[in-house]
């Protein structure tokens, strides 16, 4: 590689570790192509990317940005998965590695905060953003059903006594 095709993607790191909030990195142990195509696939709609480091460049380029407490962990072949939800990107990733796909999760960062195994292992278990907002979907409508349950329980009460009283009728 030529100096200006590192310069260049020493650039591209950079806009990559500035533009997401969240950063894993991944160990690659013989990822097949047709893994790789697959774990991107699944990625993209969480808004991840997914891509093979340079080590050498990505120490570089991580230096000068907010993840510059992993440089330490771009150590032999290493994939980087960014993201801007970190629970979604975790829970594949952790999925993936469960699954025998030849990746072992080395950690990653959130912010300033360097992740260990294990804290990307535990984010994996939280809900997602979608499944949160889902669940405060399904409390708001929970209680607006009982509160029109209720409001009409009182009405159907009379309707029923009145009914009750006119068959004795």
């Amino acid at each position: 590689m030529d100096r200006i095709s590192k310069e260049k993607l020493i650039v591209d790191y950079n806009k990559l570790f500035d533009q997401y909030k969240s950063i894993f990195l991944v160990k690659n142990l013989g990822l097949s192509v047709v893994d790789s195509k697959l774990i991107r696939a699944k990625l993209k709609p969480a808004g991840a990317k997914f891509i093979v480091a340079k080590n050498s460049l990505a120490k570089i380029a991580v230096a000068k940005t907010k993840f510059a407490n992993i440089e330490s962990l771009f150590v032999g072949p290493v994939v980087m998965a960014y993201a801007d939800d970190p629970v979604a990107v975790s829970k594949l990733l952790v999925e993936f590695c469960k699954e025998g796909r030849k990746l072992e999760i080395i950690g990653g960062a959130m912010g300033e905060k360097q992740l260990s195994k294990g804290d990307v292992v535990h984010l994996s278990q939280l809900p997602t953003e979608d499944e949160v907002r889902a669940k405060l979907i399904g409390l708001v409508n929970a209680a607006a059903s009982k509160l029109v349950t209720v409001l009409k329980e009182p009405g159907s009460k009379l309707a029923r006594v009145i009914k009750a009283y006119a068959e004795k009728q």
